[in-house]
């Protein structure tokens, strides 16, 4: 029993001694602590989620016929854009990105009829001076949301312009109809010469009515929603003028060898096929044009009761690299300081165990830290607003394993620096691999599995995620995840402890 007393203790006494070692340096409390907070708390409100503006010159050929459209509508496809005006000279708007008076170059094509006669899409070349990745991959969509508006828009306007020629085609589909209809009674009546004569005059109709879709470029399925219950489905108009075909051609071939009936037939399929073309063009017509060349889209929804912005995402990993950071130095300056002291030969010569030096100082440091971790993720949440949607009880869990963890990080790069500066120096090295390679900057998934590797061995890979799927996702506490993490820690405390052991017995 006293041997358990005087153990506690001796480990207890390091509470005190490295407290008060802590409070006398103020500025480094400032400096570890207000420092970042004060970053991310700048970095937080001065955030802004709105997208970024983008001044587009244009360069387009003075004979150019696209030059009308984007003077009118080019301009206003995407809001974020700044319209910096037209030139025909590619190298003057390249001369002013690289002033930087401008963003972005936007080099229309020219001869764009003959080229998409010739099979081949015209060319929307977008010339941009970025080098950062991000800002080069956002011009890359902007670019691409822009070209597809300009498709849309040309879509609308030839849809516009088959259903004018639709409302055209009525009266060819009323003379064929009448013709169709003289010829069946000349054949109910046997009177051949009147048929053939119907005939032919069905045929040519028929045959103008084929140009007009030709021409009208009338290439629209049946829409089941709103068609006739008589009208074919599955068809278009070309499927149904290919079908009067087929029947005026069996009426030609069958001209005095086909019976009353079968050419009563025939024809009965070809006034059908005429109603339901009927139907289908006035169905055509009525629909609106943005719905024909757009008739899907998508709406984002998300389980999610809160809106994430990008200042929530990060500030998790915010708070992980902040406290992971603060006991990494704490931990890595306290036993070369103790050497710095010279107090480590008065530990040797105490009735001290590495044991109880290092189960005092984690103690200790634990306890101050925890201290701090509330003080500065209660800031964060009173002055960022960050949604919590999980248990207080978990986070809290994963925040002391998180101390833990990284103290027994600090206590070992301490024993293998010799001076203060690689302490510091090796602490900053721990702090940048967390920074790169926890899933802080860049998804894991976007590291190669070998590379994945070195996450695995960063104590704040676990913490950041844990932290996210709690704060942001509402999720239960994962053990799995929170056992690998206090499982780092145990495993760098028992290193920590042999080596501790190896240099109190060199002293």
């Amino acid at each position: 029993m006293r041997s358990i007393l005087r153990f506690l203790v001796r480990t207890s006494s390091f509470i005190r001694k490295e407290i008060v070692e802590i409070l006398r340096q103020p500025r480094l409390l400032i400096t570890l602590v207000l420092g970042p907070f004060l970053i991310l708390l700048l970095f937080g409100l001065g955030y802004s989620s709105n997208p970024i503006p983008v001044r587009a010159m244009f360069v387009i050929p003075e004979d150019s016929e696209l030059r009308e459209t984007i003077e009118v509508e080019g301009t206003q496809l995407v809001q974020q854009m700044i319209f910096e005006g037209i030139t025909p000279n590619q190298e003057l708007a390249e001369a002013r990105l690289r002033a930087g008076l401008i963003d972005l170059v936007i080099v229309v094509p020219g001869n764009v009829e003959e080229t998409i006669r010739a099979s081949r899409q015209a060319t929307f070349t977008v010339i941009h001076d970025e080098i950062d990745p991000v800002r080069s991959n956002y011009i890359q969509a902007f670019a691409g949301i822009y070209v597809n508006e300009m498709n849309r828009r040309m879509l609308r306007r030839f849809t516009e312009e088959g259903q004018i020629q639709a409302s055209t085609m009525q009266p060819e589909i009323a003379e064929a109809r009448e013709s169709a209809g003289a010829m069946r009674r000349a054949v109910e009546a046997d009177d051949e010469v009147e048929a053939r004569q119907q005939l032919d005059e069905l045929e040519s109709d028929v045959s103008a009515l084929e140009a007009a879709l030709l021409v009208g470029g009338l290439v629209m399925t049946q829409q089941e929603a709103g068609g006739d219950a008589n009208t074919t489905e599955g068809q278009d108009p070309a499927d149904i003028v290919a079908d009067m075909q087929a029947n005026i051609q069996e009426l030609r071939e069958g001209e005095g060898t086909q019976s009353r009936a079968e050419a009563s037939e025939n024809l009965a399929e070809i006034e059908q096929d005429l109603a339901d073309l009927e139907t289908t063009l006035v169905e055509f017509q009525r629909i609106d044009a943005n719905v024909l060349i757009s008739p899907f889209r998508s709406e984002l929804e998300t389980i999610m009761p809160v809106d994430i912005t990008l200042v929530d995402f990060y500030t998790p990993g915010v708070i992980v690299l902040l406290l992971q950071h603060l006991c990494v130095t704490f931990g890595a300056l306290s036993i070369v300081r103790e050497h710095r002291l010279g107090t480590m030969e008065l530990f040797r010569a105490a009735p001290l165990s590495a044991f109880e030096v290092l189960l005092g100082k984690t103690i200790s440091y634990l306890l101050f830290t925890a201290l701090l971790a509330v003080v500065v993720v209660g800031l964060l949440f009173v002055t960022l607003d960050v949604p919590m949607l999980g248990d207080w009880g978990d986070m809290a869990l994963v925040v002391a394993a998180l101390l833990y963890t990284s103290l027994g990080l600090g206590f070992l790069i301490s024993l293998l620096a010799r001076t203060t500066s690689q302490a510091v120096q090796y602490a900053m090295l721990a702090l940048l691999i967390s920074v790169f390679f926890s899933g802080f900057l860049l998804s894991l998934d976007l590291l190669t599995p070998t590379v994945r590797l070195v996450s695995w061995l960063v104590p704040g890979t676990y913490a950041i995620d844990l932290l996210q799927n709690i704060m942001l996702r509402g999720r239960d506490l994962n053990l799995v995840w929170i056992g690998i993490l206090a499982g780092i820690g145990v495993l760098l405390f028992l290193v920590d402890w042999l080596l501790l052991r190896r240099v109190m017995a060199r002293i």
